[in-house]
């Protein structure tokens, strides 16, 4: 079995196309992971106040989700790798901007807010179109293969990120992060370039986009309860437990443990950890039974390890809490986007990518504003707490739904 998967763990890479894509995406997460650190050190150092993390965050999702159903539209009309490497390109100069600020001196909290509003413009496009190019590239039996190489290397960047953020921050100031992530956009833009892709129906037609796309993604959606159950709950659930990890984590680590963020980037790396371990046991898994369960069991270890974060523990507890957590969450991930080439046209991929993704964000914003909220007049931990239980609950009472129980 080990041989096997050591064999097959370089098929996907192996293809041109896939490892140029591949390779700029990782480069660009890790670049990614380098900001999210130092722009949370940052506002921490700056304001110390949860309400205005939870805003800079809100102006990166309101775009997202204004534009998330066109980008998931355009994605099935236009040649992905390219609307990829638009949106790589237009993040470089937004960040490039950025560090231009930091270096300056000039830096202020409405800049953040304005790159981060660009991030979601782009992040609007580049996800579903990114999303469906994988299938697009690669043949059903490489495919599973190739999705567990995606994981390792996103969650690799973003064990990785932090520690690599921290020390430029330490050494050399924001600046110098902020600069490293605009740097890592324009390599992932220039690896997408020689990439083929070709959209799947009425290429160039673009004048036509409209009701009838967002139609035909909701029908297909609406006839599996397993998609419209599941896309409904994480639309909710990234309320309870999405929204503390964002907003309340760093003030968390900040006072409990570690002022310079170095608890707050170990967390986020015992996370990501979490994430590869997973990653690499499903890449010698041929296939996942029991598909529904797994998903809703790995979402309850989800809740499980959010609530464990807000309980008074020292910080290697929370450091496992966070590895149950990305190891959960890449479970979910794994098993869903395989769930979706399998079970959607690929010629109507595009939209429901975009619709999943629109979906499960949607609330987020009540999220981040809620946790904000609750992090500034009650406590982080209260948070945190209240956050998993919820997500517990619900995530349960949805599986009673035969559509998802005997989901195989």
């Amino acid at each position: 079995m080990h041989s096997q998967a050591c064999i097959h763990l370089p098929r996907a890479l192996r293809d041109r196309q896939f490892a140029l894509l591949w390779t700029g995406q990782t480069i660009s997460r890790l670049g990614d992971n380098i900001f999210i650190i130092a722009v949370n050190v940052w506002l921490v150092e700056k304001t110390g106040s949860a309400e205005v993390i939870a805003v800079t965050l809100l102006s990166s999702l309101v775009p997202t989700l204004i534009f998330g159903i066109l980008g998931g539209a355009i994605a099935d009309r236009m040649p992905r790798a390219r609307i990829v490497a638009a949106a790589d390109a237009f993040c470089a100069g937004a960040v490039g901007a950025i560090s231009a600020l930091a270096f300056t001196n000039h830096l202020e909290i409405w800049a953040i807010s304005a790159c981060n509003l660009l991030f979601g413009f782009a992040e609007a496009f580049h996800q579903p179109a990114y999303r469906a190019l994988i299938p697009e590239l690669l043949s059903a039996d490489v495919r599973n293969s190739a999705s567990s190489i995606t994981v390792v290397g996103e969650r690799i960047t973003a064990m990785i990120g932090p520690m690599i953020g921290t020390v430029l921050i330490t050494k050399f100031g924001h600046s110098m992060a902020f600069a490293v992530n605009g740097m890592s956009y324009l390599v992932a833009a220039a690896c997408m370039l020689p990439i083929r892709s070709t959209s799947h129906s009425n290429k160039g037609q673009l004048r036509t986009l409209g009701r009838r796309e967002v139609t035909e993604g909701l029908v297909t959606i609406g006839s599996r309860p397993l998609l419209w159950i599941t896309i409904s709950l994480f639309a909710v659930i990234n309320v309870t437990f999405f929204g503390p990890i964002l907003v309340a984590l760093p003030l968390l680590a900040h006072a409990r443990f570690d002022p310079s963020g170095g608890a707050l980037g170990l967390l986020y790396s015992a996370s990501a950890c979490g994430s590869i371990v997973v990653a690499f046991a499903f890449e010698r898994i041929r296939k996942v039974r029991r598909r529904g369960p797994v998903i809703y069991f790995s979402a309850v270890l989800i809740g499980l390890a959010v609530t464990t974060i807000g309980l008074p523990l020292a910080l290697v507890c929370l450091v496992v809490g966070m590895f149950v957590l990305g190891a959960g969450s890449s479970t979910c991930n794994l098993v869903w986007f395989n769930t979706i080439c399998e079970i959607v046209p690929p010629e109507k991929l595009g939209r429901v990518m975009s619709l999943d993704h629109l979906g499960s964000r949607i609330l987020l914003p009540v999220g981040i504003l809620l946790s904000g909220v609750l992090t500034d007049h009650l406590s982080a931990s209260v948070t945190f707490v209240l956050g998993g239980s919820v997500t517990v609950v619900l995530v349960l009472v949805c599986l009673t739904h035969p559509g998802v129980r005997n989901f195989d």
